[in-house]
Parts: structure tokens; sequence; C-alpha cells
């Protein structure tokens, strides 16, 4: 059947007009009659040499009755119509899926138009593009600007460019490296091996081939995961240390540095009896150690000390005299004195001293050999050294470009600048830890404060957390729950693996197609509206126990997409095995990556089976859940997902599992990334602060503790606390790059202080007064919003917003100190920090300011409503000729707003508080409330899915 064009609804309409001027009623002729009509028209066409003029068609239309056009334009609609359904019926499930993915609800209308065997997998692309400075290998979707080639994770567009790592490198590793057999034959001839096995066997072993010949050590408390894909993961801090002994003493075995002062053979025996060098090959070993003590300039500066030694003990028993002391100094030789200290020999890097009785040593404080009786000593973090004395096989020829740890450093200047951190806004730490000082009958030591500027540290999850609820109360509960997780076996990890490599090898990779593909799913969700129209969004990015890293995305979306029936529900999640001959793309992706276990019953090692005693152990994320026959909404839970008892199973690790084990997902976007991405209803949860406090609920971390730091100082080191209680797994060190927090809003924090009472900034030595002279003309939040409220110009539009409402109308200029209208930008909301009622003006200024528009000075906010001459002394009386303190009112909304993201126990220590230092009307109905408040449920896990 031929489609029908334009030529052919004009021979249609013209047949209609003859009918209808005949007194003949018109109807509309079926589509294949259009069909032979047209044929005809086309072969009168092909004989007539004269075509149908267009003046002839305008008079048609002139001459045509008012009747005969609405007849006519009604035929012509039912027309288009008719051909738009014969179009639609001739179009294949991909062109419909193309046209449907051009439309909000994508999720949704995927499932609901049968074409979920249309959604294409989301691929990044290739790793092609070449930075044009450097030559760094990237995906396109990396660049950051227009102009092709610029990219900014590599030399930072040509302002850091960087000499190969392979300049002066030892040809023998680099082969070893490159797993270039030719060229290691070539390199190392004379060995009868074979070198494609001896190039497995050595990076397999890697990190013992590097512990035997490192002259230091790597010291962290490794964390056991158990069985799995192996992962090095630490707890705690890390400590590199260094032997400063050239011989051990009596009795003890030699170790690190003390190994290259003995033969060859000697040190190679002793590798091979320690029992994490059993897999090593002797012949590999015997080359690298002869390649150390050839090339690395430790290897010399330590051979050259052994040498001194001989000499100077040889020297003196000829003449019948003490030998001297002799000591190994680093990074002294260019700079010693040769005339002033005895120094027999000098290198690049190191000077051998020999000290008589009245020789002396330079001014030191760097790593200093002696010949025996020296314990291991700690290694700076910052040493130039650190890196090619514990990593020889990285560094053979000592030379180390860039040595800096960047979290290390930032938490070393938060510990040396606690005088210049805002400390008095830690009012309500102070107070607990005198409180418990007092309970233990001690007194406060020394604070350490960890502040929110630090990424990642527990008071940035705090604040992230509050600035999540500040959405909340703005747009309302999160609609979904989104929890995406990296997949390490995408084709764009694993093509570009070298040989004999495994993800795990390569967390740069794994990391940089994550964030590529989780920028796409943002832009799904946000500007293809997948799940409809978004109002609000937040997502954090954590790591998984073995270290890939995870999303978790609460999504807002607006009331008219909103899930109102277990039929919406069913459209967009899944909580079961899709059939395997309609969807096998499905069916494969679901079986690999949304199968909890098996666990319960069937294995009861599983990690998540937790319990008191053995028989008692359960599964913390409720599997297996019950077999449900149709879908409904959940009561302050997640909605409760159809899971048939159809017979389907599957068989993983030995064990039959069917879909009560499934994990709930969206068929599209299962489809469109291959990962585990599990999709929540969340829109009936009534403790929505549960899921923003589990998404920012911060890095993997030990149980912290206060410290007594003994004679009855009670310490408070949050520093110490966070590097030693904090897991790290590799994926973490280069995440560091990227976003692992953002917000459809920025939410800014609007400070309140009493009047003069601001926070001042000054450096140690710099001159108070001028200080305090500039802290006077320098304006906070605060004072600049009393000011653009009498501004002559601005100040009759700004009057109409709280303050707390001011940033989704205005912009704060930080260097200038003032607000300006907003002129667009991303979405603001504003967000006022919270206060301690134990700071009675400061918590009655807060009140005012939640009532009080378009105050233009403190005198407004302290002004008698009954008698604007009457001005109050404190903002306590304030309120109470405001109202606000008549009744418990305030409290209630005083609670409301705490209860949207404190806990239970915050919330029962806050009605203590209130009865203390407020005085409430009705203690016993305010205390109704608060349980009222406190009777949710206190775990509500995003993995409570149905």
């Amino acid at each position: 059947m031929r489609r029908v064009g334009v030529h052919d609804l004009t021979s249609i309409l013209r047949i209609l007009a003859t009918n209808t001027q005949n007194g003949q009623p018109s109807k509309v002729t079926p589509i294949d009659s259009f069909d032979q009509e047209a044929s005809e028209n086309e072969e009168q066409s092909e004989t007539d040499s004269e075509p149908v003029p267009i003046k002839r068609r305008r008079s048609l239309k002139r001459s045509t009755p008012l009747t005969f056009r609405h007849a006519r334009d009604k035929t012509r609609a039912q027309v288009q119509k008719d051909v738009q359904k014969h179009r639609e019926r001739n179009m294949t499930d991909k062109d419909r899926f193309k046209k449907i993915a051009k439309k909000s609800y994508l999720a949704r209308t995927a499932v609901e138009n049968h074409l979920l065997n249309e959604v294409e997998f989301f691929d990044v692309g290739d790793l092609e593009a070449r930075c044009k400075h450097c030559d760094a290998l990237f995906f396109k979707a990396e660049h950051i600007r227009k102009t092709k080639g610029e990219f900014d994770q590599c030399c930072n567009m040509g302002n850091n460019c960087i000499s190969s790592p392979f300049i002066d490198f030892p040809p023998k590793l680099q082969s070893l490296y490159e797993r270039n057999c030719h060229s290691l034959a070539n390199n190392w001839q004379g060995l009868e091996v074979d070198f494609s096995d001896l190039i497995k066997n050595f990076h397999r072993n890697t990190r013992q081939y590097n512990s035997m010949f490192a002259f230091g050590s790597m010291k962290a408390k490794q964390e056991d995961l158990g069985p799995g894909p192996y992962c090095y993961k630490i707890h705690g801090a890390i400590y590199h240390t260094v032997n400063l002994a050239m011989r051990p003493d009596g009795g003890e075995k030699p170790s690190y540095a003390q190994l290259f002062f003995i033969d060859t053979q000697e040190a190679l025996d002793f590798h091979k009896d320690l029992d994490p060098n059993k897999e090593c090959e002797d012949d590999l070993m015997m080359e690298i150690d002869q390649l150390m003590r050839d090339v690395n300039p430790y290897c010399e500066a330590l051979n050259m000390m052994h040498e001194v030694e001989a000499q100077e003990y040889a020297k003196a028993q000829n003449f019948g005299i003490d030998p001297p002391q002799i000591r190994l100094l680093f990074d002294v030789g260019a700079n010693a004195n040769l005339r002033r200290y005895n120094i027999p020999r000098t290198s690049e890097i190191a000077a051998v001293f020999a000290l008589n009785s009245n020789d002396e040593l330079p001014m030191y404080e760097g790593i200093a050999i002696h010949p025996v009786g020296r314990k291991l000593r700690l290694l700076s973090k910052f040493d130039k050294r650190a890196e090619s004395m514990i990593y020889p096989l990285y560094f053979p020829t000592g030379k180390v470009d860039g040595y800096v740890k960047v979290e290390q450093d930032r938490l070393d200047y938060d510990r040396k600048n606690q005088k210049e951190l805002k400390c008095d806004n830690y009012q309500a730490l102070m107070d607990y830890l005198h409180d418990t000082a007092d309970e233990q009958g001690i007194r406060v030591g020394k604070m350490i404060i960890l502040p929110s500027s630090f990424k990642g540290s527990p008071r940035c999850c705090q604040q992230g957390y509050q600035d999540s609820m500040a959405m909340v109360r703005k747009y309302g509960k999160p609609d979904y729950f989104v929890t995406f997780t990296c997949n390490a076996n995408w084709p764009e990890i694993t093509d570009n693996l070298k040989e004999g490599q495994t993800p795990i090898d390569r967390p740069d990779l794994v990391c940089r197609v994550f964030n590529l593909k989780l920028r796409e799913l943002i832009n799904d969700i946000k500007r293809k509206n997948i799940f409809g129209k978004v109002l609000a969004y937040t997502y954090v990015v954590e790591y998984q126990k073995r270290g890939l890293p995870h999303a978790h995305i609460l999504v807002v979306v607006a009331p008219e997409a909103n899930i109102r029936t277990a039929e919406d529900i069913d459209n967009v999640v899944w909580a079961r095995i899709p059939d395997q001959e309609e969807h096998p793309k499905l069916y494969e992706i679901v079986t690999s990556h949304m199968v909890h276990g098996p666990c319960g019953s069937l294995n009861s090692n599983s990690p998540c089976m937790e319990g008191v005693k053995p028989g008692s152990l359960k599964c913390n994320k409720k599997y297996p859940m019950d077999f449900i026959e149709e879908t409904r909404m959940g009561e302050d839970s997640f909605a409760f997902y159809k899971r048939p008892d159809d017979g389907k199973k599957i068989t993983k690790n030995g064990c039959e599992l069917d879909n009560r084990y499934i994990v709930p997902y969206s068929p599209y976007l299962s489809l469109k990334y291959n990962a585990h991405i599990n999709v929540e209803i969340c829109a009936s949860v009534k403790s929505v602060k549960y899921l923003y406090k589990y998404v920012y609920k911060g890095h993997d971390a030990a149980k912290m503790v206060i410290a007594n730091g003994g004679e009855n100082v009670l310490i408070h080191d949050e520093i110490k606390n966070f590097v030693e209680m904090r897991y790290v797994a590799p994926h973490e060190s280069i995440l560091m790059k990227y976003d692992l927090d953002d917000k459809s809003h920025h939410v800014e924090r609007l400070d309140i202080h009493l009047p003069d009472q601001q926070n001042v900034y000054y450096k140690p030595g710099e001159n108070i007064r001028r200080v305090l002279g500039n802290a006077t003309n320098r304006d906070t939040k605060l004072t600049a919003w009393f000011k653009i409220n009498k501004d002559p110009v601005f100040g009759l539009e700004a009057k109409k917003y709280y303050y707390y409402e001011f940033p989704e109308k205005y912009t704060w200029l930080t260097g200038q100190r003032k607000w300006k209208p907003r002129e667009g930008g991303k979405p603001t909301i504003g967000r006022m920090y919270t206060v301690s009622l134990k700071q009675e003006e400061l918590a009655m200024l807060r009140l005012l300011l939640l009532n009080i528009k378009g105050a233009e000075s403190w005198e407004d906010l302290l002004r008698d409503p009954h008698d604007s001459y009457l001005i109050h002394e404190t903002f306590k009386k304030a309120a109470l000729t405001h109202g606000l303190l008549e009744d418990d009112n305030e409290w209630e909304k005083y609670f409301l707003e705490m209860s949207s993201f404190q806990m239970p126990k915050q919330l029962r220590s806050l009605f203590v508080t209130i009865l203390y230092y407020c005085t409430p009307i009705n203690a016993k109905t305010l205390w109704t409330k608060v349980q009222e408040r406190n009777e949710q449920r206190l775990s509500l896990r995003p993995c409570m899915s149905r």
C-alpha cells in the first residue's frame, strides 16, 4: 500500500467538492480508494499536457459556499487523521520509540507502549580523543571546552605539562611494565626462561617484588573484605618508616635498606625464606636486585657508606687507633662544608661523614643512617624521598615530580589554624563536651575542629543534609529514590584494559566512565524528564565496600507527574524476573545485576546477615520478600511491588532464586545503563528525613569516641578521629577531582548574629584596632538585608520577602558584601542556621526573622507592633509583644522545623531544653506532640523495598 501525499489530498478534495455541488452527501472514502483514485489522477496527469492551474484552485475556493468550506475543512481534518493512523500502522517499533523519546515520562511510556526492546545501551564512546597539549587519551565527552582537544584532567590545558614517566627509566623494568616480551628478551639476554610467564609472574606479584627492594615500609591497617574480588582497602592513617641502622642488632634479621649492605646472593636467600615471596621467580629477583644496585641513588649512597666504613676501619687498624663513627646523611651533599666536616665521600643525594671524638655533625633534621643500634623512624608524608624509598620499582632512579598528599595537607592546615576557624559557631559542641566532662568529673582540654569546608567530613555531610531538608520544606517530599552503582564490566572499561589487567588495576578508568554515565543519568532525570518534570533533586557519590563508586539520587517531580496509582508504579518500577523470550536483553541485565543474595536460609554467611546468635540471623535488607500478586501503595514506606509466584527462577551461586530476591528496578534505566540501578517509589514515605540522612551518612568509618587524654582532661580531636576511623579504597583518590555531590538548587546559608556580635576574621599579629574598624564597615548578610530594605530603588520590592526567602530573589555578592536582584543562574533557596535555645537572645532573634518582613534595622525588629515609638531592650520582649510566645504555637513550629532533619533522640533533648530555658505554657500537650514525632520509624532504610 502506498503512502498518501499532498497531491493525493488535492485529488480527494476535488472529488468531494464535486459530490457536494451535485447535491450528494460527502463522505470519507477508505484509504484503499484514495490509493486507487490517486493512481488514476497520476495517469491522467501524465496524458494531460497542462497541469491544473493554481488560479483555478483559488477560484474554486472563492466560489465555494461557506457551508461547503466548513464541510471540506472537517473532511480535510478527518482525512489527515486517517492518513496519520495509516502511517503509524506502518511505523516500526524503532520509529515509535524515537517518537516517544522526544517527550517526557520516557521511563514510563517505554513500558506502556511495549517498546523496551528498542532501548539502546548508552555508550560513552571510544577512548580516542587526545589532549592537544600533552597527548593524553580521553573520552570525547570529557572535554571541557568547545575547542577541540581541550581537557583539564591531565596538564590543565598545557599549563602543567610533565615529561614522560619513562624518561631515564631502566629499559628492563619498562619492558616488564609494558608486557613487551621481545624487548625483554633483548634487554635480558642470557636468561633461558619463558618471558611471557616471567611478565605474568611480575604483574601478579608486583607488591611483593616492590617490598623486597624498598628502603622503607608503608604501614596501614588493611581491611579484610572476606570472600569476593580483591580490593586493597585501608582503615585509618598511613605511616612511612625507614630503618636508620646499617646493620641489625645481634640476633635480628636484616630488613629493607639493610639488605643492600650485604651480599646479593645472601639478600636473595633471605627474600626467598619469607612466605609472601614464595611465588616470586628467582631469576627475576636476581635481575631486579642487580638493576637496583646499578641505577638507584639510594643503593649507591648505602654502598658508599659501606665502602667508607671498610676503608676507615682498615685505616684505623693499621694505625692502631679507634675507628671513627660513620654517618650517612641525605640531602646535605651539595651544601656541606667539606673543609669543616670530615666527608670522605658525597653523591648527588647524600654524604658520608667520618666523625672522631672532637668532630660534630652539621645541624640536620633529615634522615641519618647509623652503623647499628638505631630504631625505625617515621618518614614525613611530605618528604620528597617517601615515594622513591617506599616504591622503588616505580621510581627506580629516585626522581619524583609530585609528592604532596592533598588530603593530608588540607587536614594539617585545619589542625594548625584552629584559631582562625569560626569556633564560636561550635557552641553546641562545647556545651556537650562540658556536660560530658562534668559527668566524668574531669575538665575539657584541647578541642580540635574539622570544619564543614573539608569535603567528606561529618560536618560537611551534616550541612549537606540540612541543605537538602531546606529543599524538602520548599518543594515537598521526594518521589523517587535511585541508587546507581558502577558496573566494572562496562565495555568502555574492559575494552581499554591492557593485557592481563582487571578493572581493579584501573580505578582511574572505572571512575572516569562512571562519572560520564552518572552525568548522563542526571541529564535524563533533570533535562529529559524521564520521570516527569523535576522540581528538585540531590545526589551524593559514595564507595562500595570493595571500592566501586555508587550514587544515591533523590528526585522531587511536579504534581502532574506524581505517582498516584498502582498502575503508575507498574509502568515505572518492576521487582520481578522479566520474560526471557519477550525481553532477552532485560532478562540478562536483571539476572546479572538486580538479584540480591543468596542470603537467609540459603546462605547464612552473606554479608547482609545480622543478628546476635547464629539461629537468629536475618537479612538487614529484609530479603527474601513476600510474594505479592498486585502492586499496592505503602503506608510510611516504599511501595509494595508486584512479585508474583509465577514459577520463574534463576540460579546464582548454586542456589535457585525467585522474584522474592529481585531488587526493584526501572526497566528503561536498566536497559540503558546495564548496571545495578535500584529505583524506589517513595511518595508515601512520611519519615523523609531518614532517606536524606541515609544519603548524607558520609564515607565508611568506624564508630567515634571522645577520648580521655589522661590527667583528668577530656580531649576532642575531630581530625584524628576522621583520619583513624575512615576506610579508604583506590577509587576515592580518583573521584576527588569530580563533584561528589550536587543539588538542583544552591542553598544560601544565612548567618544570624546579635548586634555587634558578628564573626571577625584576623590572623595572629594583625592590628586588632584595624581589624575591628574594618569589621564595623563590613556588612554581614543580615545587615546587608537591612540596607537593601531601606534602599530607595530596591526597597519597595525587597520588603515583600522574609530574610530566609531573600536568596530566592536576590544574589549575595561576597566581594562587595551586598545583595542585588537576581538575574538568573542556578535556582537558589535560603536557609537560616539553627540556633541552640540555650542562646536565648539569638534564638528570639531568629524567631523574629521568621515572622517579620522588610526590617530596615535592629530597631525595626525590636519595635513594639502596637507602639511604633517603643523600642524594646531585648529580642525576647519584642517576641512577646508580637504574640510569638503567648502560647506554645511557636514551640510547635520550632519542633516542626527541627523534626524535619533532627532524629528522635535529638528532639527529646530539645524538649528538655525548652522546658528548662523557655517555660512553655502547656508542657504536657507539647510533649504529646513531641511523642508523635518520635513515634516515626527509627530506621527506615532505602533497602526496605517491598
